[in-house]
């Protein structure tokens, strides 16, 4: 589980720090602007989750912000509207899939897990 771990970290990382050079990422596109609650979002970055000693792609993410940045710590800190999208490039149970983002919520937000399940601010 360290090495899922670690894969999450890096891209979550990748997705936080490098602006998008283009919508395309292994063979997915997403637009480089999007409207959410009114608001205009570029594409910050975007990062493939590969699973298993293989590398497996499992899907492509897309992070989207009102404005790009590559400091990580403020885009956590900020109270900007943000949208993450995810584009399957490989079926995934249902199943797995939800559990393998509840093991990722209790290992790297267990505090804030109360706040997340009510969908309130932490």
């Amino acid at each position: 589980m360290k090495i899922a771990r670690l894969s999450s970290l890096v891209l979550a990382f990748t997705l936080m720090t490098l602006p998008a050079l283009a919508g395309e990422k292994g063979g997915v596109q997403m637009p480089d602007n999007i409207h959410v609650e009114g608001k205009a979002l570029v594409l910050n970055g975007m990062g493939i989750r590969e699973a298993t000693v293989l590398n497996v792609d499992v899907y492509v993410a897309g992070l989207y912000l009102e404005s790009k940045s590559q400091d990580a710590a403020a885009i956590l800190g900020s109270t900007q509207t943000k949208r993450l999208v995810l584009k399957f490039v490989r079926e995934v149970e249902k199943e797995k899939i939800t559990e393998a983002w509840t093991e990722g919520f209790q290992r790297n937000a267990a505090d804030k897990l109360p706040a997340l399940r009510t969908g309130s601010t932490p």
